[in-house]
């Protein structure tokens, strides 16, 4: 009998509807009840390998004849790229577009360790980092990439608002994953190419196209959660998606991530600037504008502007002066 047992690609759609017909609301919900961890059941529920007595198991709960849906290892060779490991691999090719200069980032660690989590040791197809304007998504997330590229064949960084159509992304996708093969833009082609490679997309403020009413990328979105592949596309949105919320209710390959103003990176951004002034003061100064980078960075420019850096004079004004125009940037500027 071999170790471990794997749904056939063709009972996943079995699996998932036997799920719900048992009285499970979700994944998380099937884990909790057999005592299993999220991510076995989402390995199982995704066509992965499982062990064996676990996959019988689940198989009992669900009242499915495992020898119908199961797959071994031996029938089919366990395509390797299934699992990320710290194995550095040969990256094949990158276009990080616009991407941002991040050689001055700081903190996050915390934020940074959960999102590696999610997607290298999950595995989950599709990660929302979300937040309010000026919290330093288009940062974090390219910091995130540059930091796990290596754990990935092909690279690709979108900024959303500089793309002339979706279609145009899905092919200059498609042609570096390629490499320059495939000229148009076709879906199905993509998924293959991602269930043949591992490859990390990142959609830097999508919300820009789906407040716009682009059926497109949510429908993008829902094929990217639901079909199984080895790759992850990464995206920035000022809101999660509906959609993205109901689909990482049922799915575990699907995650978010909230990204609140940071102290931690906020006083770094004041300590790097030339204001006059104590700790404590920089402190109540980041505590005054959320902890917001791109606030503290407007307000830090107008305090040198116009008080010649004295953060005290500054405080002493005790309004915040500048509030309309950081609000003007911020619509401007989703970071």
């Amino acid at each position: 009998m071999p170790r471990s047992l794997r749904v056939h690609h063709d009972y996943i759609d079995k699996v998932k509807i036997a799920i719900t017909l048992n009285g499970y609301p979700n994944q998380k919900a099937l884990a909790h009840d057999t005592g299993l961890s999220p991510t076995t059941v989402s390995s199982f529920i995704t066509g992965k390998p499982v062990d064996y007595t676990t996959f019988e198991e689940l198989c009992r709960t669900l009242n499915l004849d495992w020898r119908e849906i199961a797959i071994t290892n031996e029938d089919v060779p366990f395509n390797k790229t299934t699992v990320h490991t710290n194995i550095k691999k040969n990256i094949l090719s990158q276009d990080w577009g616009t991407a941002v200069d991040i050689s001055a980032f700081y903190g996050r660690s915390e934020e940074l360790t959960q999102l590696k989590s999610y997607i290298l040791q999950d595995g989950c197809r599709l990660v929302a980092v979300v937040g309010m304007g000026g919290v330093g998504k288009t940062t974090f997330v390219t910091q995130l990439a540059q930091q796990i590229q290596d754990q990935f064949d092909y690279v690709f960084w979108r900024s959303v608002p500089t793309i002339p159509s979706f279609d145009d992304m899905i092919t200059d996708m498609l042609s570096l994953i390629s490499h320059h093969k495939e000229s148009k833009p076709d879906i199905n082609h993509l998924i293959h190419y991602f269930r043949n490679h591992q490859c990390l997309i990142i959609l830097d403020n999508l919300d820009t196209a789906l407040d716009a009413g682009d059926t497109e990328y949510n429908n993008f979105l829902r094929i990217i959660a639901e079909t199984n592949h080895h790759s992850c596309v990464i995206f920035t949105s000022l809101e999660k998606p509906i959609e993205v919320a109901f689909l990482e209710q049922w799915t575990l390959s699907v995650r978010s991530l909230t990204l609140l103003g940071s102290s931690e990176v906020a006083f770094s951004l004041l300590q790097s600037k030339q204001l006059l002034g104590t700790d404590e003061q920089k402190y109540k100064l980041c505590d005054l504008y959320g902890n917001n980078p791109l606030k503290i960075k407007i307000v830090s420019h107008t305090i040198i502007d116009l008080f010649n850096g004295d953060l005290e004079k500054f405080l002493q004004q005790n309004t915040l002066l500048v509030s309309n125009y950081i609000n003007s940037l911020l619509r401007q500027s989703p970071k």
